[in-house]
């Protein structure tokens, strides 16, 4: 096979791929039997470094909403704000 279109095709396959620069923040199974014992794992060892937390309420905010429970007030604003630049068009 074409060692060029192999390259192409992991190239285009990785761009599907969310959160590579984050999966050191996560439980990746690589299979069933993985998933398994990373689930025994996180019972048996819960413990969250700090830094691991900070780094989770960090991508929380960028991708989902803020840490500070006002996430609603600043949805509202920008609906209000396209509202109103819309109708000044």
């Amino acid at each position: 096979m074409n060692s060029g279109k192999i390259i192409k095709e992991e190239v285009e396959y990785n761009k599907l791929i969310e959160f590579k620069d984050e999966f050191h923040l996560m439980d990746i199974a690589n299979s069933p039997d993985d998933f398994e014992r990373l689930i025994i794992e996180r019972i048996n060892n819960p413990e969250v470094s700090q830094k691991c937390i900070q780094e989770h309420y960090e991508l929380f905010e960028k991708y989902v909403s803020s840490i500070n429970g006002d996430a609603q007030d600043k949805y509202v604003n920008v609906i209000n704000q396209v509202i109103k630049e819309r109708q000044c068009v």
